[in-house]
């Protein structure tokens, strides 16, 4: 097995997928409804490598974020919990998913914790 001496080793997979939202107290296009395409990129980072040689079975992190990104963001509306259009929407859209915070790809980002 290589000698990776005292150095950390990242695997980065990346998943590409859709949704929709607007932001409360913002003057812009994002205000008003609309969809976006989104890439989430995720690494995972270690010190020691596997007996294969591995950070992470690449397969099984891809599967992984796929997963949860399909479940949770893929498309599917964000709205801020504060959002007076989710009355209007909820009932029509069994995919709302209502988040306490404007949906920016800022604050989605934290949103995604490996489990």
């Amino acid at each position: 097995m290589p000698n990776h001496p005292q150095t950390n080793t990242t695997v980065t997979v990346a998943v590409d997928f859709c949704y929709g939202h607007r932001l409360l107290d913002y003057t812009g296009k994002c205000q008003h409804l609309h969809g976006h395409n989104g890439r989430v990129e995720i690494t995972a980072l270690s010190r020691d490598l596997d007996q294969t040689g591995f950070v992470i079975d690449f397969s099984d992190l891809k599967s992984f974020a796929k997963e949860w990104i399909d479940t949770e963001w893929d498309h599917r509306m964000q709205l801020n919990e504060r959002d007076p259009l989710i009355s209007a929407i909820a009932p029509l859209d069994n995919q709302l998913r209502v988040v306490p915070f404007n949906p920016t790809a800022e604050n989605m980002a934290p949103s995604y914790t490996a489990r």
